[in-house]
């Protein structure tokens, strides 16, 4: 965690595992460093936090403020590789690929992931995070989370992995039957999706809309991560996720069918949630056609069966 759990210092360590790297930097000292490095780089760039969670977050939260800058691409796809190790042996253990992701590359990308955490004798849940640039069909190393990740439900469904169990395995000593084959071991056969359900107003700028459930229901054919009931009441204090829900299938048109079903067989009440938001970007042609970007969201236009009253007076009426 030490070694990859800061971005400048993960860049470093992947770069001596030979694993491929965007033109960047190291940690840069001031704006005028920024600047100079800038002009021999290209832009556009991308000025990045070492701590992570953006500028605002690595100060105020992890009070670091130290940046570095790489090149930024623009048609790119987000990528990540879950790994489990245990200091002597590892694994992939799936990956966030979709079907867009040539296969070759995908064995490269689980290849670069294993010589990563393989040099720091890795030990714990994680994931390596890749862009893979469509107009190239290149991808470069973006960072390690050291630590398990929200969309492990997808790793779980289509491995039959328990990822909380891994780690308490790995914790106390007991995690050899996990390494018992070699990285092919997991044969990957179906296709999984997630849908993450928050807390939060997509008219207003996805606002936390916190306040009591009166209702919930999920469908009963799904796997449904949650902490929520009928009475729950959802402060704007904490992280606005409300729920998970996975589904699988032999294939994606498969798999998104299903999820389609199930966010509309999903019912909430009494606060604002971004079910409707999902269930449209399921059904668009982007998403459908497997033709979205790490930018598509920011073009998306949210068709709401609703109005807000910007400036309500005594005689207001609705």
């Amino acid at each position: 965690m030490r070694s990859l759990g800061l971005k400048h210092l993960a860049r470093e360590r992947a770069k001596d595992a030979g694993v491929p790297l965007l033109p960047g930097t190291g940690l840069l000292g001031d704006v005028n460093q920024v600047l100079d490095e800038a002009d021999v780089i290209g832009y556009p760039v991308i000025v990045k936090s070492s701590a992570g969670g953006g500028g605002y977050l690595a100060l105020s939260i992890f009070k670091d403020k130290r940046v570095f800058i790489e090149k930024f691409v623009e048609n790119v796809r987000h990528v990540e590789v879950q790994i489990v190790g245990d200091g002597d042996g590892l694994c992939p253990e799936g990956a966030n690929f979709g079907i867009f992701v040539p296969e070759k590359i995908r064995g490269s990308m689980r290849r670069a992931a294993i010589e990563l955490a393989s040099s720091v004798s890795y030990r714990g849940v994680g994931t390596v995070e890749f862009l893979y640039d469509i107009g190239t069909k290149a991808f470069y190393f973006m960072e390690v989370n050291t630590r398990l990740q929200v969309e492990h439900a997808v790793t779980e469904t289509i491995t039959g992995l328990d990822l909380v169990e891994a780690i308490i395995r790995i914790g106390a000593g007991t995690s050899s039957c996990l390494f018992t084959d070699s990285s092919e071991h997991f044969s990957i056969e179906v296709v999984a999706v997630e849908a993450r359900i928050y807390g939060e107003s997509p008219l207003q700028d996805f606002e936390p809309s916190p306040g009591q459930l009166l209702e919930v229901s999920f469908p009963e054919d799904v796997r449904v991560d949650t902490w929520i009931e009928a009475g729950t009441i959802v402060s704007s204090l904490y992280n606005p996720l409300l729920a998970k829900v996975t589904v699988c299938g032999k294939d994606r048109p498969e798999a998104i069918r299903k999820l389609a079903a199930a966010l509309q067989n999903t019912v909430f009440s009494d606060i604002e949630t971004n079910l409707d938001y999902l269930t449209q970007i399921v059904s668009s042609s982007d998403f459908q056609n497997g033709t979205y970007t790490t930018t598509t969201l920011d073009a998306f236009k949210f068709q709401a069966d609703a109005f807000e009253v910007l400036d309500p007076g005594p005689s207001t009426t609705i």
